[in-house]
């Protein structure tokens, strides 16, 4: 997931906070939703859709 967060289309697009992000990736355990899921996994995915949606 970090790969996919740290890539030139996820910064270029400047959607995130980039120190938030780093955040993130280095203590993903202590940054979960109000229902227990992770918020790397939702920073990750809807990168991940962007770039297979929208970049091509």
């Amino acid at each position: 997931m970090a790969d996919i967060l740290n890539s030139s289309h996820c910064i270029n697009r400047g959607v995130y906070n980039r120190d938030f992000v780093q955040k993130v990736i280095n203590q993903p355990e202590q940054y979960m939703t109000a229902l227990n899921g992770s918020r790397l996994w939702h920073l990750a995915l809807l990168e991940y859709w962007l770039q297979e949606n929208i970049d091509g």
